[in-house]
């Protein structure tokens, strides 16, 4: 390889200490990101074009994690802040669909090894050949391959179009012939590459690590490893560390790769030459400051317990202080948190948690420990109280390990006797035998306190109404009359609980509530919901199923005189009451029986209530903005409609915005299409995302895009904040004329008038999410990634999706906000979104 490709990087421009590295983040880090003009839409999809100017712009690249030797370090510590792993940015075996064996994580042995090895190095050499890139030979060339095998990568970035076209794309995988799957085929066409690369660009989260490496002036490669055997001196550098020098010599071959893609060859030749280095140190406690770090390096003595109580070691304090990585990690902090558990019915002692408040409780009790009742202090899982991402970082302190705990999990358990029953809810469960359900039943009441009644139950979603009959029907209504027989002949508690805290929870939680309650299913979800306060979800599939059977339940309720009078007596004698049994004819009437017309409204919606953020915050679907009376239900005074069009609201009605009159449309249902004149506007018709036409507004003339974009108005008893023409689409602007700061104080007017505001779009996901995201930063005053994951976990069940551009917005957006600082990159952070969405894309 030459030493200085120009419009490339070469061999490695030389070592930089950790502390100069430091000073470069800290430039980085107080520098402005580019304005989103210039930046996209480069950053949608894969790279056909040079990337755009971005100067002192930073990637630090780690080549191989700790391992081994003494002391015996954690692999995932030592991670310096805002770093890439090479899976982040290089095609990943996993990736690929054309080499099934590189698909498979079992492969072992050297002949094994010899057959990936002969795979990567074939790959090399026929791209490079099609490409015409000048490949290295010798050792340097089996220093690629080698490192591709050992991190399982294909020497290509992410970004890079042909290969993502050749080894990536099944459309075009399956339509070659054997001959080109064996590596003959030449290059394809620019054209053929963006016909497949056109769905869902604005959202590739996934690429922008591997544009970072495009982007940047400045790439420094790292790892913590001193040479096998070496001590102090002997320093670590390009030189010494084959893991560091290999990395580089792929970083090479794969931008040489991509820049032959770019389509502008001059711009190509002329792109300014960025620099590779190699981190150099000689003593790892010694040569590193420590806010480098993201995660210091750790031994596995810090995973050690110094009690048995003791839930959070240091390896989780220092893992939870790197919001870099591992945001799986946080979620799954954030999301015991805010659905830890609460009390749902005081007189029944009826409590709902999650998986967490489980194995803590069963950890407790095997310890004989017994938690103080902090009932009336613990927060509501819609209160900055209940997030772990409104906390800064955490000093570990082995000898108060408790107070480290309590701010990372409801270590206090609020009850004030033991759990009797527990019954967990998944979707491997099946309904309980009413034989066997009542012999435990009465096995349970005859045995001491120490006993516990453990049962699993069908989850939420995983029933339909026409799976049901006489005998699951029998094991439903059995199931709520085992626990309130329970709860009136013990004092003791039922815990229902998941792994969420509510998902699969809430059909039985609601199913047992109708019974208990004697109220309608409608009742039931407002009372759950304002009174109770309590975290759930129920799918349409169970909104059917519980509709239909909420007469039946309720007929048995012991709310009931007549039915209280029967249950209550078992108590005279000290055990259960026999189990009820189903008729033929109420079996039939469950399914004959007409729903309440508001019933039926509620079956077309998610939730079915749109998902709680903050004391003053809903974040809901347009389903659920179509239905008024629900919201006002809600203690809703305030609506922000983000690009679309309420269908209560009158066609002709008159808004007032900065001193100019408009007139509003309507998009739900259709008006017929016209060419009546609107007064002070032209107006245009689209289609929209929801395939029906879209009667909207544009500007007149002389009145500009902000008037005809943003507007507030009253109708109803509701106060209205209208954002229009704005799509998502990748495209359109939030912050574009001052709208989000607008939005933002429309929402502050109604949180000082002691109202709600709901906040919606056609989903609910990406551009009313994004306003939410834009409210708890401001709210919260914490920075975008924390508030991403405070939003998240509460629009329940529903994965947000804000596009590229929105996320971008708001990274540019908190650049103005006062204390709030960047430090977790543009990259990183669509790394993080990314791998929590990678389970949800098909």
């Amino acid at each position: 390889m030459s030493h200085r490709r120009r419009g490339g990087v070469d061999d490695g421009d030389g070592d930089v200490s950790p502390q100069e590295l430091l000073r470069w983040l800290n430039v980085h880090e107080a520098m402005e990101l580019p304005e989103h003009n210039v930046v996209f839409p480069w950053l949608h999809s894969y790279s056909r074009s040079v990337p755009p100017v971005y100067p002192d712009a930073v990637a630090v690249l780690r080549s191989r994690r700790l391992y081994g030797g003494a002391p015996h370090w954690l692999p995932d510590s030592g991670v310096i802040v805002n770093s890439l792993d090479p899976g982040d940015y290089l095609i990943s075996w996993t990736d690929q669909i054309k080499f099934d064996v590189l698909r498979d994580p079992d492969l072992t042995g050297d002949n094994d090894a010899q057959e990936l090895h002969e795979i990567v190095e074939s790959v090399l050499l026929q791209d490079g050949f099609n490409r015409q890139v000048i490949l290295p030979n010798g050792t340097v060339l089996d220093s690629i391959v080698g490192y591709c095998v050992e991190n399982r990568v294909l020497p290509f970035l992410k970004t890079d179009p042909e290969a993502w076209q050749k080894y990536c794309n099944k459309n075009y995988y399956s339509s070659v012939s054997n001959s080109v799957l064996q590596g003959q085929g030449g290059s394809r066409t620019a054209n053929s590459i963006r016909t497949v690369q056109q769905s869902h660009n604005f959202r590739r989260f996934d690429l922008q690590p591997a544009k970072m490496v495009e982007l940047a002036f400045k790439s420094v490669v790292y790892c913590l490893n001193l040479p096998p055997g070496s001590t102090a001196p002997q320093s670590h550098n390009a030189a010494t560390c084959c893991s560091c020098s290999a990395l580089q010599q792929v970083l090479d071959v794969a931008l040489l790769f991509i820049q032959k893609c770019y389509t502008d060859a001059n711009q190509a030749r002329d792109l300014p030459h960025r620099e590779l280095l190699t981190l150099a140190f000689t003593n790892l406690a010694q040569d590193f400051p420590a806010e480098i770090f993201g995660t210091p390096p750790l031994t596995t003595e810090s995973m050690n317990r110094v009690s048995p109580i003791q839930l959070a070691t240091q390896s989780d304090v220092m893992a939870f202080n790197n919001w870099d990585s591992d945001l799986h990690f946080h979620e799954k902090l954030e999301m015991q948190k805010m659905s830890s558990m609460t009390l749902v019915d005081e007189n029944h002692r009826l409590w709902c948690g999650n998986l967490t408040d489980y194995q803590v409780y069963r950890l407790f009790q095997k310890n004989g420990y017994a938690p103080n009742d902090n009932t009336d202090t613990k927060p509501l899982y819609y209160e900055p109280g209940s997030s772990v991402a409104t906390l800064g970082r955490i000093h570990y302190d082995k000898n108060h390990f408790e107070e480290t705990d309590s701010q990372l999990f409801n270590r206090e358990l609020p009850m004030q006797e033991p759990l009797k029953v527990i019954i967990h809810c998944s979707d491997r469960a099946t309904f309980p035998n009413v034989k066997r359900l009542w012999r435990e039943l009465e096995e349970t009441l005859r045995e001491s306190q120490d006993t516990t009644f453990a049962l699993s139950y069908p989850c939420s979603g995983s029933l339909a109404l026409g799976n049901l009959n006489i005998s699951s029907i029998e094991s439903i209504l059995n199931t709520c009359y085992a626990l309130y027989q329970i709860s009136k002949l013990t004092p003791l508690s039922t815990l229902l609980y998941c792994t969420d805290g509510y998902t699969e929870t809430t059909l039985l939680l609601v199913t047992y509530l109708i019974f208990l309650w004697d109220l309608s299913l409608e009742d039931v979800i407002f009372q759950l919901h304002k009174e109770r306060e309590r975290p759930f979800y129920l799918f349409q599939v169970d909104l059917q199923i519980l509709g239909h059977l909420q007469t039946l339940l309720r007929n048995f309720s012991p709310k009931r005189t007549h039915n209280r009078t029967v249950y209550d007596s078992a108590a005279a004698h000290g055990g259960p009451m026999p189990p009820l049994a189903i008729s033929a004819e109420m079996f039939s009437e469950v399914f004959l029986m007409k729903l309440p017309d508001s019933l039926t409204d509620f079956n077309k919606l998610n939730g079915p209530l749109p998902s709680r953020i903050l004391p003053h915050l809903y974040l809901g679907s347009l389903e659920h903005a179509h239905n008024p009376e629900m919201l006002r239900r809600l203690g809703v005074t305030h609506i922000v409609s983000v690009g679309e069009n309420l269908s209560w609201v009158s066609a002709n009605r008159t808004t007032r915005h900065m001193g100019v009159v408009r007139h509003r449309g309507i998009s739900s249902p259709p008006p017929p299409p016209t060419q009546q004149a609107i007064p002070h506007g032209i107006l245009s018709l689209r289609e929209s995302s929801r395939r029906r036409l879209t009667l909207s507004q544009e500007p007149g003339p002389g009145e500009g895009d902000s008037a005809g974009l943003f507007s507030v108005f009253e109708q109803d008893g509701f106060q209205i904040c209208k954002i229009d023409n704005l799509e998502d689409n990748g495209r359109d602007l939030l912050t574009g004329q001052g709208q989000l700061d607008r939005t933002l104080e429309f929402i502050d007017r109604g949180v000082l008038a002691g109202g709600k505001v709901f906040v919606h779009c056609m989903v609910g996901v990406s551009r009313s999410a994004t306003v939410c995201i834009a409210e708890c930063m401001k709210r919260l005053q914490v920075d975008l990634l924390r508030a991403y994951l405070y939003v998240r976990v509460r629009r329940l069940n529903i994965i947000i999706q804000p596009n590229l551009m929105f996320m971008y917005e708001l990274l540019k957006w908190q650049e103005t906000s006062p204390g709030v600082v960047r430090r977790t990159d543009w990259h990183v952070l669509c790394r993080a979104i990314a791998e929590l969405n990678r389970k949800y894309i098909r």
